[in-house]
């Protein structure tokens, strides 16, 4: 079988390329991977190019599209920094590729699917140490609903409870990290658990409006990683204290049982007061052989 050639464009093919390093104007890098999604892909392109900061580059690598896809990349080769279609392993190889071939001085994820705000502008102005992960919040398309988690914890991290289209991560982030592969649909949450559990990078709150988020026919809503799943309450332990990592298994099931009875969303409002409440208080803790007391 024939394998389909390279295929690129943008303006670094060009040899335009943008500046990084700018005091007081930093270079911001939207990092896109794509496959087959002509009939939503102009809306991020466009959202992306319409910013008001004009101090961003835009990189797009297609997993090898044969819907279209790559036709309107190149409509934008006058516009869009740098693209690239060839076949790939998946999504997050895409966008460790596409993280590697940028040259931001901090970087934004953004699905084909999704709408990037106004918001570049507002964003950069806060972009000031590159050993904090700063992030905003997104608006979920199908829920018509704003969500904002505000400063994120342990307990939000594992309850997946952070939005990662909203998150802009300095290059030094990613010279530390990478998204790991095995994982399919959710490597993100992979890499935000990991990271934030081993605080080498500070997470800090910006109370903007980043983007749209498709929790409709995005891949991470209409589609489940079963690995991530299977591995999840194994991932947890590794990097987050085992009560901490009880409480959510405990939610977890309750909330399943909840939506067994149909009455999951009054039982999740108090299961959250309550597990939120815990959380604050001290870990529980038990006697040594000595006596002393230690934490569980």
């Amino acid at each position: 079988m024939k394998t389909r050639p390279l295929l690129e464009g943008g303006l670094r093919i060009k040899g335009f390329s943008k500046i990084g390093g700018v005091p007081d104007k930093p270079l911001i890098s939207i990092v896109m991977a794509v496959l087959n999604r002509s009939w939503c892909v102009k809306r991020l392109i466009e959202s992306v190019l319409n910013q008001s900061y004009d101090n961003v580059e835009f990189i797009v690598v297609d997993g090898g599209s044969t819907d279209g896809t790559v036709e309107i990349l190149e409509q934008y080769n006058n516009q869009i920094d740098y693209w690239v279609s060839e076949p790939d392993s998946g999504i997050y190889a895409a966008l460790n590729k596409g993280i590697t071939l940028s040259t931001g001085d901090w970087i934004n994820i953004q699905g084909s699917d999704d709408r990037l705000y106004n918001s570049l502008h507002l964003i950069a102005k806060n972009l000031k140490c590159t050993s904090t992960v700063y992030y905003g919040d997104l608006y979920y398309q199908y829920r018509l609903k704003w969500r904002g988690h505000g400063k994120i914890s342990k307990y939000s991290i594992l309850n997946n409870k952070f939005a990662h289209h909203a998150m802009f991560f300095s290059k030094n982030f990613f010279n530390e990290y990478k998204y790991n592969e095995y994982y399919e649909l959710a490597a993100d949450a992979y890499l935000v658990i990991q990271s934030f559990a081993e605080g080498k990078f500070r997470f800090s709150y910006l109370p903007i409006l980043v983007a749209d988020f498709d929790d409709l026919n995005g891949s991470s809503a209409r589609l489940f990683d079963d690995r991530f799943y299977a591995d999840r309450f194994k991932i947890c332990n590794e990097f987050y204290p085992k009560y901490l990592v009880r409480l959510v298994w405990m939610r977890q099931l309750l909330v399943d049982m909840a939506y067994s009875l149909r009455v999951a969303k009054t039982v999740k409002t108090i299961l959250n007061f309550l597990f939120k409440t815990a959380y604050c208080l001290d870990p529980p803790f038990r006697s040594n052989s000595n006596g002393e007391r230690v934490s569980v």
